[in-house]
């Protein structure tokens, strides 16, 4: 099964879901698109569009950037992924999951129908179980918006 990397910003659960910054073949290459991230809002942190976040120190930090490693069910000479995306809603509070990578929108389309026969199956209000699934597309190997329209809608 190949991997991918996905860089991710970290947003407080209080001020929205954490932010799919990119999907990359490489470790290497999402470490470097980790490194030109800081580097944009260094110069000027309050062009951040996330620099105020409830109940977090204002700014961007190292540690708010994650890498995590995503396997792909199999390899393809594509150029766009979809992103399978649990979002877990309760006391005010929005968490995000990456739950799978795809290959084809459809494929990401059956895993969020799949994924909603479980969510209608609970008689009562839980936790454990996502509020919303979302598939969302992205062009491998490049950093894509950080803006908070431009963010799917939970």
């Amino acid at each position: 099964m190949p991997t991918y990397h996905a860089l991710i910003r970290k947003i407080s659960t209080y001020s929205g879901a954490d932010v799919l910054l990119g999907v990359f073949h490489e470790q290497l290459a999402a470490e470097d698109a980790r490194e030109r991230y800081l580097a944009r809002y260094h110069p000027s942190p309050q062009s951040d569009p996330w620099h105020e976040q409830s109940y977090k120190p204002e700014g961007l930090a190292a540690e708010d950037l994650q890498i995590k490693t995503l396997k792909l069910e199999s390899r393809f000479t594509g150029r766009e992924v979809s992103i399978v995306s649990l979002y877990y809603e309760g006391m005010g509070q929005l968490l995000r999951e990456l739950d799978s990578i795809h290959s084809s929108r459809a494929s990401a389309e059956e895993r969020v129908a799949e994924v909603e026969a479980t969510m209608g199956a609970a008689d009562k209000m839980t936790y454990d179980l996502p509020s919303d699934c979302i598939a969302q597309i992205l062009v491998l190997d490049e950093l894509q918006s950080d803006l908070p329209e431009d963010q799917p809608v939970t």
